[in-house]
Formats: C-alpha cells, sequence, structure tokens
C-alpha cells in the first residue's frame, strides 16, 4: 500500500477544498493511504474519509520555530 502525506497549514477554506480532492484519490486508488498534516480545528473535514489519518500541527507552541518544525518531523 502507498502513502501520501498531504500537508495543508493556512486557511479553512484550502483545507476543505481538499476534501473533494482526496476522496476522488482514494476512490480512483484502492491501493493508496493518506495522511493529512493540519491545524486540530480543521480534523472534523477529514473523520468520516477511509485510510485518511490526521495529524494536528500546533503551530503556535509545540510546532514553532526551528525545533518546532523538528519534533514535527519526528
Amino acid at each position: 500500500m502507498k502513502h501520501i502525506l498531504v500537508i495543508r497549514l493556512s486557511a479553512m477554506g484550502d483545507a476543505a477544498m481538499t476534501v473533494p480532492v482526496i476522496r476522488a484519490l482514494l476512490q480512483q486508488h484502492s491501493n493508496i493511504k493518506i495522511t493529512v498534516v493540519s491545524r486540530p480545528f480543521f480534523k472534523p473535514f477529514f473523520d468520516d474519509i477511509d485510510r485518511v489519518d490526521f495529524f494536528g500541527v500546533d503551530l503556535e507552541n509545540r510546532h514553532k520555530g526551528f525545533l518546532g518544525i523538528y519534533r514535527l518531523y519526528k
């Protein structure tokens, strides 16, 4: 199974516009899994999609600055 990482950290509209794209991609390719990295507030957009994992990013505290990006990487 292939794994795709989608990073969407900007506005709510940008995160919402990825939902139909992800749904279409999963419908066309049964052998992929997707992990979405975005703000925790956007998690409900992706809750009901199979084969999608969500990782919430705390850009104000835990993942702020160079060391925060390193923590996110780990």
